[in-house]
């Protein structure tokens, strides 16, 4: 069992234990902790959020058992509560991009490289392709003009010449190996 499913197990049994409940709006509340000198004795405590975040700016819940701290992400433990077990390969999506809205209806189930593309097509994160890419040379208006050039039968080397960047630029742009989404 991977480490990620056996915290979430943990802390479902936690769930159980009454030491934290999960809201149907996907919220985490500790609500009772160990006694430190009865092991297994639980003491009740007034309601109050359980979810930090981390470095990423996802939520997660952090809890003492067996002498250790763990960790379990937010998102991943609603996930398991509402949903059941997360099948390996696979990742729990928040549909409208924010890490703090772990409502069971905003998650979903993907994929690695579909929750990626779910980044980039639908939250435009991280896109940096063409010219939103620090190190391009060009622009997109130059790539349109690169490939009506070529059209109109100028050859690559006054292509690049004109545009400052090496023939091998110019031919990554003309197949589409390069700068494709424009």
């Amino acid at each position: 069992m991977k480490r990620n499913a056996r915290n979430e197990s943990l802390f479902i049994g936690l769930v159980h234990k009454k030491i934290f409940e999960i809201d149907a709006g996907g919220r985490i509340w500790r609500t009772g902790h160990f006694h430190t000198r009865q092991p297994g004795r639980i003491v009740s405590i007034g309601r109050k959020r359980a979810e930090n975040k981390d470095s990423m700016g996802y939520l997660r819940v952090t809890a003492r058992t067996e002498g250790k701290q763990r960790f379990c992400k937010a998102h991943r433990l609603v996930w398991t509560f509402f949903f059941g077990i997360i099948p390996g390969g696979m990742e729990v999506n928040h549909k409208d991009g924010n890490k703090s809205n772990n409502n069971p209806a905003n998650l979903e189930l993907l994929t690695p490289s579909q929750n990626v593309k779910h980044a980039y097509r639908k939250l435009k994160v991280n896109d940096r392709r063409g010219e939103n890419n620090t190190f391009s040379k060009l622009k997109n208006s130059d790539v349109v003009d690169i490939r009506r050039s070529r059209k109109c039968g100028q050859s690559v080397k006054d292509i690049a010449r004109r545009h400052e960047v090496g023939i091998s630029a110019i031919y990554r742009v003309i197949s589409g190996n390069a700068w494709s989404h424009t």
